[in-house]
């Protein structure tokens, strides 16, 4: 974008106020403004919005190949661009974004922002390519800090797919089987730039457009929370002592711990607000499915195989899978939470033996007494079968309650 020549009242308005210890916006001169980070649907979108200005960065990832001189490393991509809206004449020229671009590799790439190891899936074969895209939608000073935050919060908030690696074959696995994996970032890198004003005898934190226009120079610290410098870029014809350089990266430290805090807080919020939505992403839905089916499997073997467990047992197994069922339950699943929850079975009565241990599992009625099974022939002939008629069945309960027609002996 071409810069905008500021005209002579601008400028001197600007610096007496900054002389005087004011800013034309009412701030003090180290004071920053409230950023905003809002984060999209998607994982990897992330808003920054910083006073006037609006950044939007997008991490989007590819399986490709890697580098020749780094094969088991990935690689991350920037790209800058600036909306036609933005600013005026932001659309004649790329000066800002190519700047821009360089300026976020320094901070982001040279520095080790992301683990590029663990990006590779297969060494000298299959890696994982990142391509970072920044776009800034309104210009209202300051963008490198706005461009900076937006990249870092959308890096901490990409998941990528998840990858099962099986005799050489690479395979990507869907977000209901596996869930998305994060990426490791090592540390939290941002920018902070400061405006220089009367031979760099005055200075400012966060500098609005106009006084960026107004400024003899700019001077922009990469720094993350543990007081590590990343990157320094100066521009403009300014020339500053070593003093006024430490005052700034102290400057920069303070506000880059504030600025992780925040964006800490803004990830763990946005996590519980998704869990608080879908309580049971990829892994969590098979164990819910497992479980359920686990549920319906005991409730069939002691309606069965009754003689094989007590009545306890069953009590206690039915209570042990419902206490796990009832942290993955959810609206959306009702149906697999609710598997084999009907009324309880009623098949025929237990033998003499087991009555007393059996009560419980073939409730009666005093409507409905129990019949005394026949006892069951001995004789192990294949074609011989015990034939039902339909005087042999009795009512045992309205329909609609759950309990269907009472059968009064085994059917084999």
């Amino acid at each position: 974008m071409k810069p905008l020549v500021p005209s002579t009242c601008e400028t001197n308005s600007v610096v007496d106020a900054v002389s005087k210890g004011t800013r034309l916006d009412g701030r003090e001169l180290l004071d920053h403004r409230e950023a905003t980070i809002q984060f999209g649907r998607e994982y990897g979108t992330c808003q920054i919005r910083l006073g006037n200005t609006r950044a939007l960065a997008t991490v989007r990832a590819e399986l490709g190949t890697p580098r020749p001189s780094r094969p088991n490393e990935g690689t991350l991509q920037v790209a800058v661009d600036v909306t036609s809206t933005a600013a005026p004449g932001a659309d004649r020229s790329n000066d800002l974004t190519v700047g821009l671009e360089r300026l976020l590799e320094r901070c982001l790439r040279e520095s080790r922002c992301v683990d590029q190891e663990s990006l590779c899936v297969v060494a000298d074969e299959k890696v994982w390519q990142l391509r970072l895209h920044v776009e800034l939608l309104d210009l209202g000073g300051n963008a490198c800090d706005a461009a900076a935050l937006a990249a870092l919060a959308a890096l901490c908030h990409f998941r990528r797919p998840h990858v099962s690696v099986t005799g050489g074959e690479v395979r990507l696995c869907p977000a209901d089987e596996a869930e998305p994996v994060p990426l490791a970032v090592l540390h939290k890198p941002v920018l902070v730039t400061f405006a220089f004003f009367g031979d760099g005898q005055h200075f400012v934190a966060d500098p609005t457009e106009i006084e960026e226009r107004a400024s003899e120079g700019l001077l922009t610290v990469g720094m993350n929370s543990y007081r590590e410098i990343c990157t320094l870029h100066l521009t403009g014809k300014l020339l500053l002592n070593k003093q006024q350089v430490l005052e700034c990266t102290e400057l920069a430290a303070a506000r880059a711990r504030s600025l992780t805090s925040q964006l800490r807080r803004a990830l763990t919020a946005d996590e519980a607000e998704r869990t608080a939505i879908h309580p049971f992403p990829g892994l969590a839905r098979v164990e819910l499915e497992r479980m359920a089916t686990a549920a319906a499997s005991v409730r069939l073997s002691g309606a069965v195989r009754g003689p094989a467990l007590t009545a306890e047992q069953i009590s206690e197994m039915e209570k042990e899978v419902d206490e796990k069922l009832s942290v993955f339950r959810h609206k959306d699943m009702a149906a697999a939470a609710e598997i084999g929850q009907g009324g309880a079975s009623q098949w025929g009565p237990p033998s003499d033996d087991e009555e007393g241990d059996q009560d419980e599992m073939w409730p009666r009625t005093a409507e409905t007494p129990a019949k005394t099974a026949p006892a069951a022939s001995d004789s192990d002939s294949e074609g011989e079968q015990t034939v039902l008629h339909p005087e042999d069945l009795e009512p045992h309960a309205e329909p609609g309650t759950g309990k269907g027609l009472r059968c009064p002996m085994p059917v084999r």
